[in-house]
């Protein structure tokens, strides 16, 4: 049961918000029910399985015909993934090296009815017959300057050379069904060193009118880490989330990595609608609290409660405003005949509730039934 506070906590934490910026009127703890439970299902309802339908028919016709056929000759690919392996690899009198040039692997394989076949291009591209036998062309492209990252273990090395842009994109005949891209910030030591390093990414994901947004960046030398997405469909957001905080870690290679603490503030905003602030000021001390304290004594537990309560911050608000609708405290409870730290939801008015039984399917049967038809759908577009 502790683990499951953390992990109530660590989700939680994850339901944020970006900055409030007017004055709300305050709703009453059934007012924010409906607002909670119309956003998700605002939400569910915006991510129809079958906008996905396309993609998952064309995956499974893929699959069958091209790579489930024990028949079928993948000859030209496996001839091709042979002389990459020569041009990069060097064997070494005590060790060995593998030096990958993302950006000398480069072809184009066609696939047939029954075969593969290949030729030389400037990039990297797969093309494919679909069911109704229009191309579809996967298409790799990199660009700008490479960086070498290093790992070393047992005197082998490898090293990958990344380019500072990579752009897939997948069409067929004419139209574009999705790109994914992505654009590498790369400060590394001659070894990666994660105390030390650099390393930011940013990516975005266009899938027909859907629309995932990513940027993270980590500061090794400055223990700096900050992220935010959006996900949105046809312009509209969904989802977005930011994270600013501080992560040490020690450690001078990958395989000798230490983990001395994080904090920071994380917000994730639903559609406009529904935002919750949150703050963990100190992880490891958070994680402590909550598998150390002794949990068939009440005093351990309150005890540790209160240390969680100076440890954590969550408040709920609505339409992106600063009135604090709700906030979420920890507490003793006695679950059978162990006291366990558990989350409690405090509204405006002074109401309290635990968690499970605020929310829990009699409050919010239209969110769990809908909740059970879009996992549905998902199952038989999926065919499970």
């Amino acid at each position: 049961m502790k683990k499951l506070s953390l992990i109530l906590v660590s989700c939680a934490v994850l339901f944020a918000c970006n900055k409030p910026e007017e004055k709300g009127t305050p709703l009453t703890p059934e007012e924010q029910k409906t607002k909670i439970e119309d956003t998700a299902i605002e939400l569910m309802d915006a991510c129809d399985a079958a906008d996905f339908k396309e993609f998952v028919d064309l995956g499974k016709y893929i699959s069958d015909t091209y790579f489930s056929n024990e028949d079928y000759d993948y000859t030209a690919v496996l001839t091709k993934f042979m002389d990459w392996y020569d041009l990069f690899y060097t064997e070494g009198v005590s060790n060995d090296k593998l030096v990958i040039v993302l950006s000398q692997v480069t072809g184009e394989f066609n696939f047939g009815p029954t075969k593969v076949t290949y030729r030389e291009a400037d990039n990297l591209k797969l093309k494919i017959k679909d069911e109704q036998n229009r191309e579809c062309v996967l298409d790799l492209v990199t660009s700008g300057s490479e960086t070498a990252v290093t790992y070393i273990k047992d005197g082998n090395e490898l090293t990958v050379k990344v380019p500072q842009n990579i752009k897939l994109t997948l069409k067929r005949d004419a139209e574009t069904l999705a790109t994914f891209s992505f654009v590498f910030d790369l400060k590394l030591s001659d070894q990666v060193n994660p105390s030390k390093d650099r390393i930011g990414v940013k990516s975005t994901l266009n899938v027909k009118a859907y629309s995932l947004q990513a940027n993270i960046l980590y500061d090794g030398a400055n223990n700096q880490i900050s992220s935010d997405g959006t996900l949105s469909k046809n312009g509209k957001m969904l989802i977005s989330e930011n994270l600013d905080g501080v992560v040490k870690l020690t450690g001078d290679d990958i395989d000798n990595v230490g983990f001395e603490n994080a904090s920071g503030n994380i917000s994730l905003d639903f559609l406009g609608s529904v935002q919750v602030k949150g703050a963990i000021s100190d992880f490891l001390k958070l994680y402590t609290e909550l598998n150390i304290y002794d949990d068939n004594s009440e005093a351990s537990a309150t005890e540790a409660a209160a240390k969680v309560n100076s440890l954590v911050s969550l408040s709920l608000y609505y339409d992106r405003t600063t009135t604090k609708q709700a906030h979420i405290e920890f507490e003793c409870v006695k679950d059978y005949e162990y006291y366990e730290v558990m989350p409690v939801i405090v509204f405006n008015d002074g109401s309290r509730y635990l968690f499970d039984e605020y929310f829990n399917e009699e409050n919010f049967s239209r969110l769990v039934s809908r909740f059970e038809e879009f996992i549905q759908s998902y199952q038989e577009l999926l065919g499970n």
